[in-house]
Formats: C-alpha cells, structure tokens, sequence
C-alpha cells in the first residue's frame, strides 16, 4: 500500500460519471478519464464487491504486503495519497467524503438497503473517532441516483424505513436522496459542505438504471488523493 498523507499540500481529486465510462470497459482498459487532459490507472483504484450493506473498510488497515482483494462491503475509507477509491452504481447513490484538513476521504455505495442502514453515518463516526474530523471540515457530495417519484418500494421496505428512522410520513416512494442528507445533517455537518447533484437516473439516458433497464452495467464515481 501507499505512504500516509503527511504534512504536505494534498489535492482532493473527485469524479461522478455516467455510461461514458462504463465498470467493466475501465477495468479492461486500465485507466479511468477524470477530466480532458487526466487519466488515472486502475492500479491505483480500489473497488468494492458491493453487498447493500452498513460496512466500511478502512485501507489504513492494511498490510503493507496484502494482496488487495475487493472486500465485501459498500464503504471505503483511507488516508493514503495517489489511493483512489471506487464506487459502481445503477440507481443507488454515489457519495464521495473528504477532510482537507485531516487528509482523509471515502468513497460510499449508498442504496436502499445501505441507505437505511445508516452507511453514511458509519463514515464519519470513523472519521469523527479515529480521524479527529471535525464537522465543518468535512465535505459530503452526493452523485446522481434514482429520484423519489420513480422509486416506487413494497410496504415492507416502507415500514423498515418508518422503524428505523421514526418517521411515518415516509411512503412507498422513498427519496434516498432527501434521506442521506438527512441523515449526514443529523451527523452536524454543515449544510453548506453538502452539495448533491440532482440527476435521476432513471429519467436521464446518459446514465446506467437498474430499475429501467435491468441491466447488469455500471457507473463509476471515483476519489483520491495527491500531492500537490
């Protein structure tokens, strides 16, 4: 694995995209476009086997020898520079998390499941707890996701939903969006490090939906790392 951030000036780079560059293309093509002029190598991103879960893997943790396995889990976290993390979605949220002060950032996989589970206040208790972050330095921005009205869930996600958050008013089309930023504000972020981009999936060709199309193709939204 990489040498920790020190002292030294870190640039947070962060990206969000769309079928341009489709998961299994980069992987066969080694690297991922982050802008007209910047590519990265995927031998430095790191992916996860994503299970709609709560779980968050710190890359700080590591061995230096490990042999890197995509965990299951649907949170990375690190403070390591040149570390890109990766996150594949169809609908579900992207969510990318930094700390300029402290030097640390995640990548979060955020859907039904996950989203209920509260994955995004699992981060940044890590970050609060093991990371020294305090609140106003940490930036929450949100990728496009499948919108409320096209997101139509049975009674049974409804009412685990109503249970876990204690709130009646939520109904069968859940606004996961709406609801992460909830729940990061009640983590005492600041509204004004939260920005979200309001994209639906679902409505918009440019990207990949489960739900309209079933198909098995993903986004990547990606965050790293680098000295300046």
């Amino acid at each position: 694995m990489n040498k920790n951030v020190n002292e030294e000036k870190v640039v947070i780079k962060r990206f969000f995209g769309n079928k341009t560059q489709e998961y299994s293309a980069v992987v066969e093509n080694g690297f991922v476009d982050i802008s007209n002029n910047e590519s990265i190598s995927t031998d430095n991103i790191y992916f996860m086997d994503q299970i709609h879960s709560d779980m968050v893997v710190n890359l700080d943790d590591m061995q230096k020898n490990d042999t890197y396995i995509a965990p299951k889990c649907d949170a990375l976290i690190t403070t390591m520079a040149y570390t890109f993390l990766a996150v594949k979605t169809a609908d579900c949220y992207p969510i990318l998390v930094y700390d300029e002060i402290n030097h640390v950032i995640s990548a979060i996989h955020s859907g039904c499941e996950s989203t209920r589970l509260k994955i995004i206040e699992n981060v940044i208790k890590i970050m609060y707890n093991r990371y020294n972050s305090k609140p106003e330095n940490i930036k929450i921005e949100i990728g496009a996701g499948i919108s409320a009205k096209n997101y139509q869930v049975s009674e049974d996600i409804v009412c685990s939903f109503q249970n876990t958050f204690d709130d009646k008013s939520l109904g069968e089309y859940l606004d996961l969006r709406k609801i992460i930023i909830d729940t990061v504000i009640k983590n005492d972020i600041l509204e004004k490090n939260i920005t979200s981009c309001t994209d639906c999936t679902f409505e918009d060709n440019n990207y990949y939906s489960f739900r309209r199309d079933k198909t098995q193709k993903r986004q990547l939204s990606i965050i790293g790392m680098v000295y300046e």
